[in-house]
């Protein structure tokens, strides 16, 4: 498989090392010379399609522009990946579920949206996979990588101990769970999928789970901050998409693909902050307060 185009509107794009690019074409590159690479890999219209970008907090306010990126320019990149012979792998995310029942969610579990963001990317599925017959969608969750996310001002661990040791004090949210994911551990299993011509939706995280609490909690202890880290529950945010209480995705689809696991979520998580420079005893990186 000679040509693979990645069309994703995620904050923190997967990771992919630069020997893969010359194959491998993740949108989510632009502005690091991913945009050339979609050049020399299909055809120049692509370009006013893999550069969108929506906010997932803007969705609520837009919701024309939600679903024009969302899924009206996924449909496009479907049919024109299936003009040229390009294999679409297209991200989506947990949101597509409510979070109501306590167990995780699998790929063939019914989607329950509760936010235009969350129906503008279950939309999104379904024209990657009508219109690219191919196509891969991998659903995912909490990424976090070393590129961060322009729009936010980094991730969320180093928006995290930003806060904590600006402010001295943390409140985070102890009642929605999930699998926060290293983009650097997801995007070799991205790779596999793609080598092993697996088509379809897969959901892709790290091993295990955690309250977005106690995600915060080992992130201050690998970083050796002590700030106050204060569990609170979820409040409802004007203008914000709901996120589910119960975000953990199961992966029985890509078990049955023979995709490998990711890393358990605290030690990708360790990983990450050797690589960043943000364990304890290094020198301190992401110390801005949060946005």
């Amino acid at each position: 498989m000679s040509r693979v185009l990645c069309s994703t509107a995620l904050d923190d794009s997967p990771s992919f090392p630069p020997e893969l690019l010359e194959r491998y074409v993740p949108a989510g590159l632009i502005g690091r010379g991913g945009m050339g690479a979609v050049y020399r890999a299909l055809h120049r219209e692509l370009k006013r399609h893999v550069a969108l970008k929506l906010i997932s907090y803007r969705c609520e306010s837009e919701e024309d522009r939600s679903f024009e990126v969302n899924a009206r320019a996924v449909k496009r990149l479907a049919q024109r990946c299936r003009a040229t012979g390009a294999k679409l792998v297209h991200f989506s995310t947990n949101y597509v579920f409510d979070g109501e029942r306590p167990e995780p969610y699998r790929e063939d579990d019914r989607p329950a949206p509760r936010s235009v963001y969350a129906l503008s990317k279950l939309a999104g599925e379904h024209c990657a996979l009508t219109y690219a017959s191919d196509a891969l969608v991998v659903r995912c969750a909490g990424l976090y990588g070393l590129q961060g996310s322009a729009s936010k001002g980094g991730n969320f661990v180093t928006r995290a101990l930003g806060r904590a040791r600006h402010q001295g004090a943390l409140d985070m949210v102890a009642d929605q769970r999930l699998s926060p994911t290293f983009t650097a551990d997801l995007a070799p299993a991205l790779l596999d999928a793609v080598e092993a011509r697996t088509s379809g939706l897969l959901h892709l995280t790290s091993e295990g789970e955690c309250s977005w609490h106690e995600f915060a909690a080992a992130i201050l202890e690998l970083a050796g901050v002590d700030a106050e880290l204060r569990a609170v529950p979820t409040a409802p945010r004007p203008g914000a998409a709901e996120r589910p209480r119960n975000g953990v995705l199961a992966r029985p689809a890509a078990d049955a693909a023979g995709i490998s696991r990711l890393a358990p979520w605290r030690d990708a998580l360790a990983r990450y902050m050797d690589h960043a420079g943000l364990l304890a005893g290094e020198p301190a990186a992401g110390s801005q307060p949060a946005s």
